[in-house]
């Protein structure tokens, strides 16, 4: 667990890919980055979303990348786009 500046992050590493839950804000993305590298060099292949709020998405586009699929609950989505004008930021799936 990395302990955020609103909610905290958890880092599951697992034998060929990481997952990443929440992203907190975005100008943390890099300090975030640098943490998870010091835990593990494998690429963070899904991040998810628990909910809507900045200090869990806020870096979403920062992480979204061919390698990261960021998924989030459906209603979840549908929050973040009425609150958030980037759509880099915006979750690729639903659950």
């Amino acid at each position: 667990m990395l302990e955020g500046a609103g909610g905290n992050i958890l880092i599951q590493v697992g034998d060929k890919e990481l997952l990443m839950v929440d992203s907190q804000y975005v100008p943390l993305s890099e300090r975030i980055k640098n943490a998870i590298i010091s835990l593990s060099d494998l690429p963070i292949s899904y991040l998810v979303n628990t909910h809507h709020h900045g200090d869990h998405t806020g870096g979403n586009a920062y992480f979204k990348s061919d390698e990261t699929v960021v998924i989030a609950q459906a209603n979840a989505i549908n929050r973040i786009e009425k609150e958030n004008n980037d759509r880099a930021a915006l979750p690729e799936e639903a659950i």
